[in-house]
């Protein structure tokens, strides 16, 4: 597989599981632009006022790199710096700080994400 397919794969997850949590997608692309090798342009969930939107955002970020690992076959793919930084801070954000539960809940954030991974891939 080629490093663009791998990157068409993260960002699809991206997509693929935004639109089944209900946010809608406007563009995908893996044209290389700046740092980033591909985008996906999605309603982002923490602007919509929705009771779950750290847990959604979270698991759209987990999403690719799960999305990119089962077709990389690693069960995990890259998952690029960037999601990774932004997962870590959403979830201590989520819990004011305590990395102890901010690490709990981002286990129990992989394992929803690979959920929906499987069920729509």
């Amino acid at each position: 597989m080629t490093n663009r397919e791998a990157v068409a794969y993260h960002e699809a997850g991206h997509a693929v599981i935004s639109v089944k949590l209900g946010y809608p997608c406007l563009y995908v692309t893996i044209i290389p632009d700046g740092d980033r090798q591909g985008h996906v342009c999605c309603e982002d969930p923490l602007i919509r006022g929705h009771d779950d939107k750290i847990e959604h955002a979270l698991k759209v970020l987990i999403a690719a790199r799960l999305a990119e690992g089962r077709h990389v076959g690693s069960g995990e793919g890259w998952g690029g710096a960037d999601d990774r930084v932004k997962e870590t801070n959403l979830a201590r954000l989520a819990t004011d700080r305590d990395t102890e539960r901010a690490e709990a809940l981002l286990t129990e954030m992989v394992g929803e994400a690979r959920k929906l991974v499987e069920k729509y891939w």
